[in-house]
């Protein structure tokens, strides 16, 4: 019975194969042909910049005419990073700010948005857990979870969307993870937070799009950053390389792509 229910559904899939495809021809020529892409940017600041896939990102976006606007708790490797990117021919201001702090994110932030006029904005900071996991108890290691990647987000990102949307131009790109794509029953909290920023993400760009300011979702897969280096990040074998997910992100916010998912390809 359940076999001969399956051979009467297969016109019905064909069908919908048959128009679903076009469909999906059509509207990617019409992105190509109509969609307004992203200027691109020059003003730009991104947390979490000290390490990992925002570092990267940072070192890609250094080159003459640039100016990057670093933040992360990390002084020592932030100026690091900030050296490499005066090399390349960029202008470079570092803040040590811990971006749990929400007035010394929103005055830093504010501050560099009216005096710069951001074009881009990059919400970086998250993790799995610290160093010291083990010895905290679990309602206080979520607690840090939800601080570190879903206040931090917010703390990015609200600076700037009110001034973003008033001169209708400029960029958000958000920080997520595949983790972000489902539930992860070996880190319950941190992909939760995760599909939270995920959420956030898709719910701002509906609301900012209208305006001119576009939001974009990051969702890179298991990266070799410090990010993995405590708990069961250290027995994860096959690893992306923070560069690699770094151009996928530029690429991707070129194109403004809705979700840039990073992967091995």
């Amino acid at each position: 019975m359940q076999f001969v229910s399956y051979l009467s559904s297969i016109p019905l899939k064909v069908v919908s194969l048959a128009v679903s495809v076009p469909i999906a021809v059509l509207g990617t020529c019409y992105d190509a042909l109509f969609k307004k892409l992203p200027d691109e940017p020059h003003k730009i600041l991104i947390t979490g910049a000290s390490s990992g896939i925002c570092k990267e990102v940072a070192l890609q976006y250094a080159k003459p005419g640039n100016s990057l606007f670093l933040v992360a708790r990390n002084v020592k490797r932030l100026n690091e990073v900030a050296d490499a990117i005066r090399k390349a021919g960029a202008t470079v201001e570092v803040a040590s700010i811990d971006a749990c702090d929400e007035q010394k994110m929103k005055d830093y932030i504010q501050e560099k948005d009216r005096e710069y006029k951001l074009d881009l904005v990059i919400a970086g900071v998250g993790a799995v857990a610290p160093a010291n996991a083990n010895d905290m108890e679990l309602s206080e290691l979520y607690d840090y979870i939800i601080k570190t990647n879903i206040l931090t987000c917010k703390n990015t990102v609200l600076p700037v969307i009110d001034s973003m949307r008033e001169r209708r131009h400029g960029q958000i790109c958000i920080l997520s993870s595949v983790a972000g794509l489902g539930m992860n029953f070996i880190s319950p909290m941190y992909s939760s937070c995760k599909v939270a920023v995920y959420s956030f993400g898709e719910a701002l760009r509906t609301m900012l799009t209208p305006y001119g300011v576009y939001v974009n979702i990051v969702c890179p897969g298991y990266t070799d950053t410090p990010i993995l280096d405590t708990n069961t990040g250290k027995n994860i074998q096959y690893k992306l390389s923070p560069k690699h997910v770094a151009t996928m992100i530029v690429d991707g916010l070129k194109r403004d792509d809705a979700v840039i998912e990073c992967n091995m390809l």
